[in-house]
């Protein structure tokens, strides 16, 4: 197989693995992205909105998003470190049978400061919507709905 024919399977293999993140991690890249968005200067907002995706690894039914107080601090060249006592990010799903999923991370305080944890249910595909505010510099959760 020549490389011209090899390429578009090499480019649709790339954005099926891509694609493959669990519903936790989903709601962390909203908030990665949305914080990009965030003007520099204190007193900043922003309303990142979030609507759960079923596949893969995703929520079908209900669900509940929830915020755990907690920060990361920045050690240069891209690296971070999650601080003492910090809790994350989860998403527990519920499907038609009432049966619960769950997933997290803390991948979202490389981003955003918790300083209160927040917790919100919704029905399926029904957005959440997290609020974010610039305060010392630093993107800060201070709201959920």
């Amino acid at each position: 197989m020549t490389i011209t024919r090899r390429l578009p399977l090499l480019l649709l293999l790339a954005l099926l693995a891509s694609a493959c993140t669990d519903a936790a991690t989903r709601v962390a890249y909203d908030i990665e992205s949305g914080t990009r968005n965030l003007a520099p200067r204190d007193g900043a907002r922003i309303e990142i909105r979030h609507v759960p995706s079923r596949w893969p690894e995703g929520c079908a039914g209900s669900y509940t998003l929830h915020l755990g107080k907690g920060s990361a601090t920045a050690e240069g060249n891209g690296n971070f470190h999650i601080n003492r006592g910090a809790d994350g990010l989860l998403v527990r799903c519920f499907n038609s049978s009432g049966n619960p999923h769950a997933w997290g991370t803390t991948y979202h305080l490389r981003f955003v400061d918790v300083p209160e944890a927040v917790q919100i249910e919704k029905q399926g595909g029904e957005a959440a919507v997290i609020e974010v505010e610039r305060k010392a510099g630093r993107a800060v959760v201070v709201g959920l709905h």
